[in-house]
């Protein structure tokens, strides 16, 4: 049996707004520049394994500098361990239910 973690939201907090607060003066604002920007569907092919230049070739004139940048500031989006789900891995993992590939 196989049991498979996803990882934002899930193993790790993951919040895309940390990656674009440098650019708006609000989480509204942010807010409004991520449904413009249809950001969940583009950040989902991304998870598919699009590449940088296909995602901001995609993103379109109007989003393509800020999503773009959402490369580099990525690292800000990663706020924390999930310490709930984190131990039921583990619990998991030491029955030999799940394993760390």
């Amino acid at each position: 049996m196989n049991i498979v973690f996803d990882i934002g939201n899930v193993l790790i907090a993951w919040d895309p707004h940390a990656a674009f607060r440098h650019a708006f003066d609000s989480e509204a604002e942010i807010d409004a520049f991520l449904r413009e920007a249809d950001f969940y569907a583009w950040n989902l092919e991304q998870d598919r394994g699009r590449s940088r230049e296909a995602a901001v070739a995609a993103a379109g004139a109007g989003h393509a500098a800020l999503l773009d940048g959402y490369f580099d500031r990525f690292h800000l989006t990663i706020q924390y361990k999930i310490c709930e789900t984190w131990s039921l891995m583990e619990r998991l993992r030491s029955r030999g239910t799940a394993s760390m590939a």
